[in-house]
């Protein structure tokens, strides 16, 4: 009898462990419901799998397996015992040093060499249960949040089918415990840095800009501000570490053909490449212009 999928979730991995199941000859995928599935097309949508509303689904449906996939959406405890804790979750980061959401863009603010993704069983609570198996890979020099979050989502399709492969097939699972000694989880209400000032490394605030840098898509709903003292403010879209100078944090240095140049921590430049004033894209000269009067600006 082939063994019944219930896949939870959104984009690329999600539609990966679709296709996987479907074209197997021991799989059956009962439904695949993503966050836009009206309740009334399977009786449940996503917001149930936390509360018992799920389970009489579950049971009519035969469910054998529940794969969560990008979801963020916990998974409850009445829908795990029905199933008998046959789930499994992809989640697009290593742990146990990086459990919760936009970890990816701590990967980058946090200057990491190697990020990866992990398949973990589920259980109560956030991406506590075993490791099921895990795929690292480097990041770049440039790595920004839309380039790694790319590549965790390609690499987290690619495990999680190899994963759900052995399932279908009848193998053991090989878990590794989390040490949760070892565990750091990062919430949404993480993702908006506080109080960052400009006596910052320089570095470090390259990265965050690049941690928030989603080009060519719309940008999330966090970003670094610059207030000048002239009572301009814009949003910062790129920016990189210059030149040595002695000028003190927060006042700008100068304006050149590639941008404005701000006095960091460490007696660094930060120059800001591109940015976002009122509605439009700024770039090079164009912030110098927009900085001509202002000597200082802060963070924010």
């Amino acid at each position: 009898m082939p063994t019944r999928f219930l896949v939870l979730g959104d984009g690329w991995p999600a539609a990966e462990a679709v296709r996987t199941i479907c074209s197997h000859p021991n799989g059956h995928l009962v439904a695949y419901i993503q966050p836009r599935t009206e309740r009334n097309k399977y009786l449940v949508q996503l917001s149930d799998f936390g509360s018992h509303r799920s389970v009489e689904y579950l049971r009519s449906s035969g469910v054998d397996w529940i794969v969560s996939a990008n979801n963020l959406q916990i998974i409850g405890r009445e829908a795990l015992d029905e199933v008998k804790y046959q789930a499994i979750n992809l989640h697009p980061a290593l742990l146990p040093e990086y459990a919760g959401v936009h970890c990816h863009e701590w990967a980058i603010r946090n200057s990491e060499k190697y990020f990866g993704v992990s398949v973990h069983m589920i259980l109560p609570g956030i991406d506590t249960g075993d490791v099921v198996a895990e795929s690292k890979f480097p990041l770049a020099d440039n790595e920004t949040g839309l380039s790694l979050f790319t590549k965790c989502m390609r690499e987290g399709a690619l495990l999680l089918g190899k994963v759900l492969i052995d399932v279908l097939e009848e193998k053991s699972l090989v878990c590794r415990k989390q040490d949760l000694a070892k565990r750091q989880i990062y919430r949404h209400k993480d993702r908006s840095i506080q109080n960052l000032t400009w006596q910052e490394n320089a570095d470090s605030i390259a990265r965050v800009v690049r941690s928030y840098n989603y080009e060519p898509f719309d940008r999330p709903d966090h970003c670094l501000k610059i207030v000048l003292d002239n009572n301009q403010k814009f949003d910062i879209i790129r920016a990189r570490v210059g030149e040595f100078t002695s000028e003190k944090p927060g006042e700008i240095v100068r304006s050149s053909k590639d941008g404005v140049h701000i006095a960091a921590g460490g007696f660094r430049e930060i120059i800001v490449t591109k940015a976002r004033y009122a509605t439009s894209d700024v770039s090079g000269a164009e912030i110098g212009t927009l900085c001509r009067s202002a000597r200082r600006c802060v963070l924010c």
